[in-house]
């Protein structure tokens, strides 16, 4: 089956297009394009329900050109595409949608969008915001005091049949090591360094009610407290920091949108407000 895009009413009509479906000597009417006022606007004709590849219509992008002028007109309203939320303790969550009439998967892509003012500074790692959908990651790193304890990513597959799994998840940066993030570990992280503090500051107060001519025989001792103080003072506050920010997090959702790659355009498959981007 072919399309063709023909001068609508028998070739008479002025800035109006008919999108023709050919299959053999069958010849079926699908579509219109016109221009109403200032604006391009598509729409299916009824006949259209007849020919179920008229469907993929909407993955296409339409290019126009005037002279040295170059525009487009996408055939695809996307779908509505709810924000992906971050819905438990350890900021987990996912979604499922499905994409009907999708278009070839390899050439299908997410985008992380601005995510909301509620959110601590960010950045996307490497500055990339986009995956392939059909398997891929985005990185959301956090700047400030948490940029030394965790960082988020958004995670996407794409099934054949247009199945679109997102999941959020969140990672613990534990020396050079990247782990996924527990809250019970970061509790009992911070219970432990709080217990070791304890008793550093109880030794140091006994410490410190040595006589003062007998202290130098202990300055070592002190200088190592003080050193294990220093330690997990640091840890503390990176624990808590940690917690707060799950906390604040819990609910927040992350906005992606889908979009196909049709050479160097975009079709919008899916956003948050079912509205096109860019």
């Amino acid at each position: 089956m072919t399309f063709e895009v023909l001068n609508a009413d028998g070739g008479t009509a002025v800035n109006a297009f008919d999108i023709v479906a050919v299959e053999g000597t069958k010849r079926t009417k699908v579509g219109r394009l016109r221009v109403d006022g200032d604006r391009l606007k598509f729409a299916f004709e009824s006949a259209a329900e007849g020919v179920p590849a008229a469907n993929y219509l909407r993955n296409c992008h339409l290019r126009l050109r005037t002279g040295t002028d170059v525009g487009g007109l996408s055939l695809r309203m996307p779908m509505k595409l709810e924000a992906l939320v971050m819905e438990d303790a350890n900021l987990g969550g996912s979604s499922r949608t499905v994409l009907p009439f999708a278009p070839d998967t390899s050439k299908i892509e997410i985008r992380v969008l601005p995510l909301a003012e509620t959110f601590p500074e960010y950045a996307f790692r490497d500055a990339v915001s986009t995956a392939k959908a059909q398997k891929g990651t985005v990185d959301i790193v956090l700047g400030g005091k948490y940029s030394a304890s965790m960082f988020l990513q958004v995670g996407t597959t794409l099934a054949p049949n247009g199945r679109l799994d997102l999941k959020i998840s969140a990672f613990s940066l534990i020396g050079m090591r990247v782990r996924p993030y527990r809250v019970k570990e970061t509790q009992d992280a911070l219970a432990a360094a709080q217990a070791v503090l304890d008793q550093a500051n109880l030794e140091l107060a006994q410490l410190a009610q040595i006589p003062a001519e007998q202290q130098g025989a202990y300055q070592n001792d002190i200088a190592l407290r003080n050193v294990l103080k220093n330690e997990k003072e640091a840890e503390i506050k990176l624990a808590q920091d940690s917690l707060a920010f799950v906390e604040s997090m819990k609910g927040q959702g992350i906005p992606v949108g889908v979009c196909y790659l049709a050479d160097e355009y975009k079709v919008w498959l899916a956003t948050p407000d079912g509205q096109p981007l860019d």
